[in-house]
Formats: C-alpha cells, structure tokens, sequence
C-alpha cells in the first residue's frame, strides 16, 4: 500500500512543537486533561492483555444512553481514527473496483485511506451556500452497485454544522435499500449545542457509529474511540482488522477511558459550559469580522471548531495572511489544503487555549487581516 502523510498531519501542532506555537488556534478538541486532576486510580491494574473487543466495563458507559445495542455491538479501538482505518480496511476491496460515498470536506482518515486501497471516491461536496446541507439527491444519484457505504460526519468536522435528524434517516432509508452501510463519525456528539438524543446506531443494525474520547473531553493522548454496529457479521470483521494490526488496546488506556466515563456526569456539564462561554466570544468576534466584510461563517451547532472564510483576495493573499498571522503575530489556524479545500477557508479551533490566548489569538486575526486589507480589497 502507498501510504502518505496527510497536511493536517505534516503540519499539525505536535509536529511543530506545542511550544512553538504561542496562540494556538488549531486544535479541534477541548483543551488536554491532567492526569492528577482526573483522580484516576491504576495502582492495581493488572497490565495483561485484555478483551480483545474492549473493556467490557467501557463498553457498557459507552452504551448507556442505548436502548437496543448490547456491548458485543462495541469495538474498541485507538482513537477514532482507528475505528475508521478498521472500518476501510474490512469493507473495501480494491479488487472489485468499489466505491463509496463520502461527504467533503472531512478529516484525512475519511478521504485518504479509502484512496490508499484503491477505492473511488465519489465525494458530496458541502458548500458554505447552502449552509452545509448534505444533498440528498445527489446522494440518490452517486448510489450504484459498487457503492459499499456512504459515511458522514455529525457533528462536522471542520465547519461545526448539524445534520438535520430527518436527513440521517433518508440516508439510513437509501443505505438499507441498498443494503450498504452507512457511517457516521460522530466524535462531536457529546458536544452538540442542543442534544437530539437519538442514539443513531439504534436506528439500524446498518448504521455504523464511531467516535472517540479526544474531543470531548481533553484526552487525545489515551488514543481510546470505537464503533458501535448491530450487524454481528460486520462486528467479526472489524474485529479481525484490530487483531491483525494490534490484537486488543492498551489496558492502561482503555482503564483511564472507563474512569473518565464513569464520571461523565461529573465532567461533561463543566465542558459543556465553558465550551458555550468560548462559543459567545467565538460569536461576538465573528459578527464583528462580517461588518468589516473581513470574514463569513456558517455558524457552527456543534463541536469547537468553525470554518470561516475570507472575504476577498486570491491565493497570493490568503498565503500572505497566514504567513502574516504566523510570523507577526505567533498565531495559527488550520488552513483549507489540511482537508483538501481551498485556502480562503480555515478551521478555527476555540476549546483547546486558555480563555486569554483565545481572546488574543482572535485579535491578532483581525489585526492580520486589517494589516492585508490592501490587498484584500484589490480587484
């Protein structure tokens, strides 16, 4: 397999030294947990390998606002960018010339590792025109035999946006005539800003769910997610990926995972709260830049990250301004190429700096963008 790096991985903050960035506006989760402050206990675990499907004991918190799936539906895996590396790998087969059905722009993992085995790609572009909306007919239209799934992101990553409940069953509908999959990553989904409470993977024992504890919650470092899916034919061949690659997950991380979990009462409504206040700044400064005709949005439902777009300019410009906001003002955004967009666009991520490094960080965007205003403005 030809296996590449992606942008958003090349340039990611890690790869560029946390310390080297000063106003890191990057991040796409909530600010990182400390261990000490999360009272996890690990003295008497023993470090043996463990249920090759996950913590039983996780399995069931994961599951806990379930009504039909049971934790052998529950696959473990190290992040969710695991489960969908797992996902790809059981169902495409670059063989049979498949297809499938994905919504862009998308994180990497979505988009590349199908590329990397061969598969087409038949993309349903989302566009800030229609709010993000996902076209159901153009769904419909891309449907053919070749097609092993369709997968979507709600919350979406990079722009924040929602998808409507009624448009989640029309895909469900159209998967199951199909008899296809359908995938949602929904690794935002404790961070929606009005909960629809639909536990998706419920709704079909064709729909295949995944998300993770990275965003949500500040701990990215565990490397803990999964997917949750009915179907037991489709479960054994998720599972016999994971044993290929690393027969179960680190117990230590899927123990600090189930702790985390077990006081998801206790954590969620402070992360809810502070993440509304950063929201409000988030949204005041946003208005501010569209009266200056600066930049747009589409206001994000979801997650702690947006997708604005400049106003203005060509790509000359748009790489001056992030050169600008880089060696002037030590600040750093997520440009367009990490999702293969142009970029005018940027994904801008509010949860992970304190509140004062947000408030600068947006601050200097402006003032980069007032500085370039010139050649913004330029015909």
């Amino acid at each position: 397999m030809d296996y590449i790096r992606m942008p958003i991985e090349i340039e990611a903050p890690e790869e560029k030294g946390y310390s080297n960035l000063k106003y890191n506006l990057t991040e796409s989760s909530y600010q990182d947990q400390i261990l000490s402050n999360l009272s996890i206990e690990l003295k008497n675990l023993a470090l043996s390998y463990i249920d090759h499907r996950g913590n039983p004991k996780l399995r069931e918190l994961i599951l806990s606002s379930s009504k039909k799936a049971k934790i052998e539906d529950v696959l473990i895996t190290p992040g969710a960018a695991g489960a969908l590396f797992f996902v790809a790998n059981a169902l495409l087969d670059p063989r049979t010339q498949d297809e499938i059905i994905v919504v862009s722009p998308n994180y990497g993992t979505n988009l590349i590792t199908p590329k990397i085995l061969g598969v087409k790609l038949r993309e349903i572009h989302l566009s800030a025109k229609n709010h993000f909306a996902i076209d159901l007919d153009l769904v419909k239209n891309s449907l053919n035999s070749k097609t092993k799934y369709v997968s979507i992101t709600n919350p979406h990553n990079p722009t924040g946006t929602v998808v409507p409940a009624a448009t989640i069953r029309s895909l469900i509908a159209l998967c199951e005539s199909h008899k296809i999959p359908l995938i949602i990553d929904e690794t935002y989904r404790d961070m929606m800003y009005q909960d629809d409470g639909i536990f998706w993977a419920d709704e079909s024992p064709n729909v295949i769910t995944i998300s993770s504890l990275s965003k949500t919650y500040g701990v990215p470092g565990i490397r803990i997610g999964w997917s949750i899916c009915r179907d037991p034919q489709l479960n054994e061949k998720f599972l016999a990926v994971k044993e290929q690659v690393l027969i179960c997950n680190s117990v230590v991380d899927e123990e600090i995972a189930r702790q985390v979990l077990d006081k998801k009462q206790e954590l969620l409504p402070k992360i809810k709260l502070d993440i509304e206040n950063r929201f409000q700044l988030v949204k005041t400064w946003m208005k501010d830049m569209e009266s200056k005709n600066y930049f747009t949005w589409v206001q994000p439902a979801g997650g702690v990250v947006c997708y604005p777009k400049m106003v203005g300019g060509n790509e000359e410009v748009w790489k001056q301004f992030y050169h600008t906001i880089e060696s002037k003002y030590e600040t750093f955004v997520g440009p367009g190429h990490w999702f293969y967009e142009s970029d005018q666009q940027f994904r801008l991520g509010f949860g992970w700096p304190t509140i004062d490094e947000l408030k600068a960080g947006l601050e200097n965007l402006s003032k980069a963008r007032a500085d370039l205003k010139k050649l913004f403005d330029a015909p």
